[in-house]
């Protein structure tokens, strides 16, 4: 992360002058435009500079310069956060309702901590288009290999709020860790938006679970970090994470699979899952536990299992269910 650039006490200075009302009033967005302008060139010189640490005062003597031309009415400097003229700058701030946003999405992070800083609780509640929070916006734009400012960001904005913006739903009834799985993201700002979520089973409007989103065995791990995370938990059609990933036979992932059974065993199938799912169960090494965990299932159902392994001619997972008694009736 860069320090905020040398002079930054100008960015608290306001334009003000008396209306016709003797009231003071400001020019918010001027001051707000300038202030984007001298922030992005400072990011770029910064990034140019960033082998020779040279200063770049020519773009700090720029924004002075154009700050004093565009307006000619007095000045006003106290840098008291209790004072009349960073109250006023909040104002301004209250106004342009997608700063927090905007500046996230171009990966201006100074100018995103600087408004942070100076009004956190009214900047972070904007939402943008589709009910998105500025974390929501932040996420698709993060880098893959989770730079220093990119987890900075993302930790300042999980815990902003009242609720937290880790918990923040938009229209769609996505959190943004639901963005996070989607973008494939890196695991380390996907870990900082899960260790802090309160919702980690929460349900979309399609009343589907984070987990249920999960493609790539990097997110599952990075998941399964998590002991709240409820591997059981099921969909709007009671699903299961291995039923509803089950259902394209043409995209299961058998190290996925494994990975996720090495969790918790309990995690079982129907009679009536897709056939290289069942067949990838009871070829597991762990057939047994797998059965076992089955066998809570009515006697009609284990018999179909029975059947589907005679079908498949898989000898070990028969000599298993033999010598447990799967599909038995249990003895009196």
């Amino acid at each position: 992360m860069w320090h905020y650039p040398p002079g930054i006490n100008i960015l608290l200075r306001l334009p003000v002058t008396e209306n016709e009302t003797g009231q003071l009033s400001y020019f918010g967005s001027v001051l707000v435009e300038q202030l984007a302008t001298f922030l992005a060139n400072w990011r770029h010189e910064m990034d140019a500079n960033s082998n020779t640490r040279t200063t770049p005062e020519p773009y700090i003597h720029s924004f002075v310069d154009s700050f004093q031309t565009c307006t000619t009415i007095t000045i006003i400097f106290d840098p008291d956060p209790e004072c009349q003229g960073h109250r006023m700058y909040q104002e301004a701030l209250r106004s342009q309702t997608l700063l927090l946003h905007n500046a996230l999405i171009e990966k201006n992070y100074p100018y995103a901590s600087f408004l942070m800083d100076i009004d956190s609780e009214n900047v972070v509640q904007r939402q943008g288009p589709s009910g998105n929070s500025s974390l929501h916006n932040f996420i698709p734009e993060s880098c893959r290999n989770a730079c220093d400012g990119c987890i900075h960001m993302v930790e300042r904005l999980v815990k902003l709020g009242s609720a937290g913006l880790a918990y923040q739903c938009n229209h769609l009834g996505y959190l943004p860790v639901y963005i996070a799985i989607h973008r494939n993201i890196s695991s380390s700002v996907l870990q900082a938006i899960v260790r802090i979520s309160k919702g980690k089973n929460h349900k979309d409007t399609w009343g589907i679970a984070p987990l249920h989103y999960v493609q790539s065995k990097e997110t599952l791990e990075t998941l399964l970090q998590n002991k709240d995370v409820n591997l059981l938990c099921r969909n709007r059609e009671g699903q299961t994470f291995f039923a509803r990933f089950c259902e394209n036979e043409v995209d299961f992932n058998e190290d996925l699979m494994q990975l996720f059974l090495d969790r918790n065993m309990r995690l079982t199938w129907t009679a009536d899952e897709p056939s290289r799912a069942a067949k990838f169960l009871l070829n597991l090494p762990e057939v047994e536990q797998v059965l076992q965990a089955y066998s809570t299932s009515p006697v009609e159902g284990c018999k179909l299992v029975r059947t589907f392994a005679l079908d498949e001619g898989l000898e070990h997972a028969l000599e298993v269910m033999d010598r447990v008694g799967f599909g038995q009736p249990a003895r009196r």
